[in-house]
Order: C-alpha cells, then sequence, then structure tokens
C-alpha cells in the first residue's frame, strides 16, 4: 500500500497525528476490539520538493468479532484524515471504510469509530427486539443490479444495513423495512418495494410528463421503510443529500424531510420521534 505524507519538516502534525491513532485504538478497545499482533508494510512518504522516500512501517492489528482491524492514515488537501482498514483474515486483504479527519473533536471522532464497527446498527437492531418487533440477521444475497444500478451512491451504513438484516418489521406486521430480498421484483412479494411508485405511474397513465416527474422523483429517492397501517406510505434515502423522507397517499410524491440521515432516521426510531 503506497500513502503520500507531506514531510515538510518540523512542525507538520506527526505528534498530533500519533495521538490520534492511538485514541482510534482505544476506541477500539473500548468497542470489544482485542489486540492480536502487528503488521508490517511499505509506505512512500513525499516531500513537498517532489521527491520521496519508502520504509517499513508498523500497524497494530486487532480482533472484533470476525473483523481484522488496522488504523491507519490518509492524507488529503483538507488535511490528514484516519481510516479502519477491515479483513476476514490478519494477512489480508484489506478493505477501507469510509476515511474521517483526524481533528474532529473527541465525540464526533469516537461517532465515527463507531459508525464505522457497526456499533449504532447492533445498538439498533437490540432497541428494536427490545421493543418486540421481529428482527432476523444473516447471510443476505446481494441487492439486485435493478437497485444498484438506479441508485449508485446509497448511504454507507444502509448497504451495512441491508447487507446484516434480512427483515425486521413490527409487532403488528404493517410496517417494515426493505431488506435485499424484498428488492428483488423476481421473488412473490404481497407489496413491491416499488409499489407506491407503480400505483402514481398508473394514475398519471396517458400523462407522459406526469408520468415523467414521477420517475424522476423516485430515481431520487430510494424506498426503505414501507407502511400500510394508516394508509399507505413510505421512508425513503434522498439520493441528492442522503436525506430520508417520509410520504403517504395519494400524492406519495409531497414529501418532507424526517432525518437528515439514515443514522440521524435510526436514532430518531428509537428516541420514539419517529412511530415504526
Amino acid at each position: 500500500m503506497v500513502k503520500r505524507e507531506d514531510m515538510s519538516g518540523p512542525g507538520s502534525g506527526q505528534t498530533f497525528l500519533s495521538e490520534r491513532i492511538a485514541f482510534a485504538e482505544e476506541l477500539l478497545e473500548k468497542y470489544g476490539a482485542e489486540l492480536v499482533g502487528t503488521t508490517q508494510e511499505l509506505e512512500t512518504f513525499a516531500y513537498t520538493d517532489g521527491t520521496s522516500f519508502q520504509k517499513e512501517a508498523e500497524k497494530r492489528l486487532w480482533k472484533r468479532g470476525k473483523d481484522y482491524i488496522r488504523v491507519d492514515k490518509l492524507f488529503f488537501t483538507k488535511g490528514p484524515f484516519i481510516v479502519l482498514e477491515f479483513s476476514d483474515r490478519p494477512e489480508g486483504p484489506y478493505e477501507d471504510a469510509d476515511p474521517f479527519p483526524c481533528d474532529l473533536p473527541d465525540d464526533g471522532f469516537e461517532a465515527e469509530i463507531r459508525f464505522a464497527l457497526g456499533v449504532e446498527l447492533e445498538r439498533f437492531l437490540g432497541y428494536m427486539r427490545t421493543q418486540g418487533c421481529a428482527v432476523e440477521t444473516g447471510p443476505v444475497s446481494p441487492l439486485p443490479p435493478w437497485i444498484t444500478e438506479r441508485y449508485p451512491s446509497p448511504p454507507d451504513l444502509w448497504l451495512r444495513f441491508t447487507g446484516e438484516v434480512r427483515e425486521l418489521f413490527s409487532t403488528d406486521e404493517t410496517v417494515w423495512f426493505l431488506c435485499a430480498e424484498d428488492y428483488d421484483t423476481r421473488l412473490d412479494h404481497a407489496w413491491q418495494w416499488n409499489e407506491w411508485e407503480q400505483r402514481s405511474l398508473d394514475s398519471a397513465e396517458g400523462d407522459d410528463a406526469w408520468r415523467a416527474e414521477i420517475r424522476a422523483f423516485w430515481d431520487d429517492h430510494l424506498p426503505i421503510v414501507m407502511s400500510v397501517r394508516d394508509g399507505y406510505a413510505y421512508y425513503a434515502i434522498s439520493m441528492t443529500d442522503g436525506s430520508v423522507v417520509y410520504g403517504s397517499e395519494p400524492e406519495f410524491e409531497e414529501c418532507e424531510t424526517v432525518a437528515g440521515s439514515f443514522a440521524e432516521f435510526l436514532e430518531r426510531i428509537m428516541d420514539g420521534a419517529i412511530p415504526f
């Protein structure tokens, strides 16, 4: 792996960066990771004059559940970032989680570590079980191509959710999260994932301009929760900014923002602000 770093001399922030890496490892331990060894990698360091050199870098190796984890650094024009690397084998290969600035306040830094580890998802699923909801996790099928092609950039936390959760529905079975298999139209479902889009298109039969507007709306809004409790309703993720919106019949495309992100949406369910 090659890392590029501005080695412009004293005052380059190496001490601070080392402290933040150590803080990240403290948080790994806090959330159940165990130090199991070290690994070696060749890194490239670049001077501001364009020259560079390579050296062996040692990384501490942690294990949490089935995951092997390392803390690494990346350098962008905005400054140094921290990234967690994950693998199911100690020798790798390793995949990066989303990097985040190393100078975040401690609470924001910890929130990023929790997000990368999936702690928030674990907490949410645990909460939903205590509320009597049906929650099933385990190996799931990949999202079908018509979802990944139509919605190419969904939030990482939602991808993790659909990659772990097989089903999640309310105690009265009238509200449910759409999981990977729910998006597969080749399977027999009482309600299709795009049911409300299809109903809107049926209502606009013969009006091509209106139907185009409907399709454009749903191209930008990925349904993630469906409800038939008090009429037909849904929650969807906006592909424009990652927010979560709520809409209901009869005008499904008239929606309101209820959370700034999928993570906030889960939090609002847990604090009772969004009923489920």
